[in-house]
């Protein structure tokens, strides 16, 4: 499976056996390939056609909407939270005031946010 450049790159950061939650997951590309190599997760995804793409994919995959809050996940679920894409909708900008709601979810060694379409041809380094 061939996958976007910035999607490789954290495909790279991610370690089997790993489990994540990933943030506006779109068709769950990520997710298939992270699944082949023993990761585990959920995508958050709120359009429609992407989540039926996920399940016809066998994707784990949530409705939601992230500017409507988080589903409830028990703190130290994951072992990584990734929001990879750009969220172009004007209110969803400043993803940044979703931080606060996702750091109890991952755990604490191992907690990694990617910045949306950071210049990753650089190999732009995860928020911690």
């Amino acid at each position: 499976m061939s996958l976007r450049p910035d999607l490789q790159i954290i495909f790279d950061w991610i370690p089997a056996g790993a489990h994540i939650l990933d943030l506006g997951s779109g068709d769950g590309t990520l997710l298939a390939a992270l699944q082949q190599h023993d990761v585990t997760g959920y995508g958050l995804e709120i359009d429609n056609s992407q989540i039926a793409h996920c399940i016809e994919s066998g994707i784990n995959v949530i409705q939601a909407d992230l500017d409507q809050g988080l589903p409830q996940f028990a703190d130290q679920s994951f072992d990584y939270v990734i929001l990879s894409t750009r969220r172009n909708h004007p209110r969803r900008q400043a993803s940044h005031h979703w931080f606060p709601q996702l750091r109890p979810l991952a755990m604490p060694t191992t907690t990694r946010f990617w910045r949306p379409h950071a210049h990753f041809q650089n190999l732009a380094k995860p928020l911690v």
